[in-house]
């Protein structure tokens, strides 16, 4: 069981990066750079959108990797991986409500969430 548990975590980190990459390029990055425009601080969010996204990849690849390594490996691999994603969760959750009253506002807490308890699971029965 704890090898799917890391596909399937793998595969929900890999749908983040593919809705961060897609969706989230259209809906939050093409109007915030317009709203940059001209302004240096508009090649900063480029550089932080893109490594955040580059970030998601990677954990996603190496959360369907760990399926095949020791337990230790795997435990290691599923900790970061909920880590990330569960801090980013918190983070989007906060300032969502501080700036919205509300941290359900919008929807991205969701796929966050999902990829970081599933990635603590698979760390959790990586243990037996």
């Amino acid at each position: 069981m704890k090898h799917w548990l890391f596909i399937l975590a793998g595969l929900a980190a890999l749908a983040v990066t593919l809705i961060r990459a897609i969706l989230g390029a259209a809906v939050a990055l093409t109007p915030l750079l317009a709203a940059l425009e001209g302004n240096s601080l508009r090649g900063v969010v480029i550089i932080n959108w893109h490594a955040m996204t580059a970030i998601f990849a990677i954990i996603g690849v190496a959360l369907l990797l760990a399926s095949r390594l020791s337990g230790a490996a795997q435990i290691a691999i599923g900790v970061i991986g909920a880590s990330v994603f569960g801090v980013v969760c918190v983070t989007f959750m906060t300032v969502t409500a501080m700036e919205t009253g509300s941290p359900f506002t919008y929807p991205p807490f969701i796929p966050l969430g999902i990829a970081s308890g599933l990635s603590a699971a698979a760390a959790w029965f990586a243990r037996e």
